[in-house]
Protein backbone atom coordinates (compact mmCIF):
# COMPACT_ATOMS: atom_id res chain seq x y z
CA UNK A 1 0.00 0.00 0.00
CA UNK A 2 1.10 3.23 -0.83
CA UNK A 3 2.79 5.05 1.99
CA UNK A 4 0.05 7.81 3.97
CA UNK A 5 2.25 10.53 2.88
CA UNK A 6 2.21 9.55 -1.11
CA UNK A 7 -1.64 9.79 -1.16
CA UNK A 8 -4.42 10.85 0.46
CA UNK A 9 -7.51 8.50 0.64
CA UNK A 10 -10.70 9.98 0.28
CA UNK A 11 -14.44 8.70 -0.02
CA UNK A 12 -14.50 7.07 -3.34
CA UNK A 13 -11.88 5.53 -3.91
CA UNK A 14 -11.12 1.86 -4.41
CA UNK A 15 -9.44 -0.39 -2.17
CA UNK A 16 -8.10 -3.49 -3.55
CA UNK A 17 -7.07 -6.81 -1.61
CA UNK A 18 -5.02 -9.26 -3.55
CA UNK A 19 -5.73 -12.51 -3.20
CA UNK A 20 -3.27 -15.05 -1.10
CA UNK A 21 -3.52 -18.15 -2.79
CA UNK A 22 -3.41 -18.69 -6.72
CA UNK A 23 -6.46 -19.09 -7.90
CA UNK A 24 -7.78 -16.53 -5.43
CA UNK A 25 -9.35 -12.87 -7.19
CA UNK A 26 -9.10 -11.22 -3.80
CA UNK A 27 -11.62 -8.53 -3.23
CA UNK A 28 -11.91 -5.07 -4.17
CA UNK A 29 -14.68 -2.31 -2.35
CA UNK A 30 -15.20 1.02 -2.65
CA UNK A 31 -13.92 3.43 0.47
CA UNK A 32 -17.14 5.20 1.71
CA UNK A 33 -15.51 7.13 4.82
CA UNK A 34 -12.13 7.35 5.93
CA UNK A 35 -11.25 6.97 9.76
CA UNK A 36 -7.86 7.33 11.33
CA UNK A 37 -7.96 5.16 15.31
CA UNK A 38 -5.60 6.79 18.15
CA UNK A 39 -2.30 5.68 16.58
CA UNK A 40 -2.64 7.71 13.43
CA UNK A 41 -3.29 4.42 11.20
CA UNK A 42 -5.94 5.01 8.92
CA UNK A 43 -8.65 2.66 8.27
CA UNK A 44 -11.97 2.64 6.50
CA UNK A 45 -15.40 1.82 6.17
CA UNK A 46 -15.96 0.26 3.10
CA UNK A 47 -18.23 -1.06 0.51
CA UNK A 48 -16.96 -4.44 -0.87
CA UNK A 49 -17.88 -6.05 -4.25
CA UNK A 50 -20.05 -8.31 -2.49
CA UNK A 51 -22.63 -5.98 -1.30
CA UNK A 52 -21.62 -5.61 2.72
CA UNK A 53 -19.81 -2.99 4.24
CA UNK A 54 -16.96 -3.15 6.93
CA UNK A 55 -14.55 -1.32 8.71
CA UNK A 56 -11.01 -2.42 7.57
CA UNK A 57 -7.51 -1.88 8.27
CA UNK A 58 -4.85 -2.08 5.56
CA UNK A 59 -2.23 -4.91 5.22
CA UNK A 60 0.67 -4.72 2.96
CA UNK A 61 -1.80 -6.97 0.47
CA UNK A 62 -3.71 -3.72 -0.22
CA UNK A 63 -3.77 -1.10 -2.61
CA UNK A 64 -5.72 2.14 -3.06
CA UNK A 65 -6.68 3.85 -6.65
CA UNK A 66 -8.16 7.02 -7.24
CA UNK A 67 -11.51 6.76 -7.49
CA UNK A 68 -13.60 8.16 -10.87
CA UNK A 69 -13.28 11.82 -10.27
CA UNK A 70 -15.50 14.59 -11.93
CA UNK A 71 -14.47 17.46 -13.23
CA UNK A 72 -15.61 21.11 -12.22
CA UNK A 73 -16.91 19.71 -8.84
CA UNK A 74 -16.13 21.01 -5.75
CA UNK A 75 -12.97 19.44 -3.70
CA UNK A 76 -14.68 16.48 -1.34
CA UNK A 77 -13.32 16.94 2.38
CA UNK A 78 -11.41 14.16 4.05
CA UNK A 79 -13.53 12.34 7.36
CA UNK A 80 -11.49 11.95 9.89
CA UNK A 81 -13.79 9.92 13.31
CA UNK A 82 -17.05 10.78 11.19
CA UNK A 83 -16.63 14.39 10.53
CA UNK A 84 -15.72 16.43 7.67
CA UNK A 85 -12.74 18.55 7.62
CA UNK A 86 -11.50 20.97 5.25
Amino acid sequence: MQAKSDVQVMPGDVVVVHGHTTGDPGRTGVILEVLEAGSGHEHYRVRWDEEHESVYWPGSDATVRPGTRRKNRAPRTRHENGIATG
